[in-house]
C-alpha cells in the first residue's frame, strides 16, 4: 500500500462549487460518521464511490454543464472510467466514504482555510486544488501542475 495519495482538483471548478455552497441558504446532510444528518453549511463534499469527487453542499444542487443534476470536480485520473490505481491500495481504502471539507475551517499546512486556499490559487493563477492524502491526515495545498 502507498503512504500518500495526491488527488489533484480543477481549481477554478473548485472554487465555483465552494462559491455555489457559499451562496445557498441550505445544505445537504452529511453522511459521514460524526457530523452524519447534520447540515453543512459553506462546505464541500469529498466523496469516493465510482470515482474521487468534489460536490458542494449547498441546494437546490449545481446542475452539471453536462446536464447532469449535481455538479462535481473529479481529482485528475480519477473519473469513472479512468485508469487509476486500484483504491483499495491507496490511503483511499476500498470502502466508499463522503467527508465534509467545512470552507472556513483550517485544513492547509500554514492553517489557511479552504476558502482561503481557493481563493489565493485563483488569484495568483495555481491550477490545481491538491488534497494530499495519508492514513492519518488530510491537508489541502495549491500546485500550479500536475505531477
Amino acid at each position: 500500500m502507498t503512504d500518500r495519495l495526491d488527488l489533484y482538483f480543477d481549481l477554478r471548478l473548485a472554487l465555483r462549487l465552494a462559491e455555489h455552497a457559499l451562496d445557498c441558504d441550505q445544505h445537504a446532510p452529511a453522511f459521514c460518521d460524526g457530523d452524519e444528518g447534520k447540515d453543512c453549511p459553506g462546505g464541500l463534499v469529498w466523496a469516493k464511490d465510482w470515482g474521487t469527487y468534489l460536490m458542494s453542499t449547498g441546494r437546490p444542487a449545481l446542475p452539471g454543464d453536462d446536464g447532469s443534476p449535481n455538479l462535481v470536480a473529479y481529482a485528475h485520473g480519477w473519473a469513472p472510467g479512468d485508469d487509476h490505481p486500484d483504491a483499495t491500495d491507496t490511503p483511499l481504502g476500498g470502502d466508499d466514504f463522503s467527508e465534509q471539507l467545512h470552507l472556513n475551517d483550517p485544513y492547509g499546512a500554514h492553517g489557511q482555510s479552504v476558502l482561503e486556499l481557493l481563493r489565493q490559487g485563483n488569484r495568483e493563477h495555481y491550477r490545481y486544488l491538491l488534497l494530499r492524502v495519508t492514513p492519518e491526515t488530510v491537508t489541502v495545498q495549491l500546485s500550479r501542475a500536475l505531477p
